[in-house]
């Protein structure tokens, strides 16, 4: 499962639902299921079409319920969670992903930072000041708002878990360089950490 299903990376409700659907219809110009299935795949998710939602059936209700132990609950035996250091880079404000490209060191633009924290800026700040990143300012922007869409959600489905009686294990994977992004980790699992650009001896350490 990539994501938690809880947080700013959960579903939607099922009004919520109703109205994305039909605003993203009328976006395209289309006004039912068979005039969305004559569009290119592209096309929808361009247009904002990759959001999820109660739907009454495949999603009966809001996940948070049934990790809660709402019957029907979910797995509340055992799991494995976890999240890398730099898990997101999608919350409220903008995407982060295009400042990669950009030099990773001086102040982070005012107006970026403003729509990503907004009135929270100033506690974000004082949590994640720059020294913890080497004057890296885009990552001093991109783990906290990592931790708010992964990191910290998953901490709150290990309680959820734990509280209903089940037994949780969670880890966070981070690199050297400080960049590990969302399921980087995986390559590690199978032994084979090459892909993720960790070529030589130390791939048997890191895979346990």
């Amino acid at each position: 499962q990539s994501g938690e299903c809880l947080g700013p990376w959960g579903p939607q409700n099922q009004t919520q639902g109703f109205e994305s659907s039909a605003a993203l219809m009328k976006s395209l110009g289309v006004s039912t299921l068979a005039g969305l299935k004559e569009l290119a795949p592209e096309r929808i998710v361009t247009a904002g079409g990759s959001f999820y939602a109660v739907d009454g059936h495949v999603m009966p209700s809001m996940p948070v319920e049934r990790w809660a132990g709402k019957e029907p609950a979910l797995n509340t035996k055992r799991m494995m969670l976890g999240s890398v250091s730099i898990d997101a880079m999608q919350g409220p404000g903008p995407t982060l992903w295009p400042l990669f490209s950009m030099n990773l060191t001086g102040t982070p633009p005012p107006v970026l930072m403003g729509e990503t924290f907004g009135p929270n800026f100033a506690a974000v700040e004082q949590q994640y000041p720059l020294s913890r990143f080497d004057g890296a300012s885009v990552l001093a922007v991109a783990r906290p708002d990592s931790d708010w869409d992964v990191g910290c959600p998953m901490v709150g489905m290990a309680d959820l878990l734990t509280a209903a009686g089940g037994e949780a294990y969670f880890y966070v994977f981070g690199c050297g360089s400080g960049f590990c992004s969302h399921g980087y980790e995986l390559p590690f699992v199978f032994g084979n950490g090459a892909v993720a650009g960790f070529p030589g001896p130390q791939v048997p350490t890191l895979t346990g």
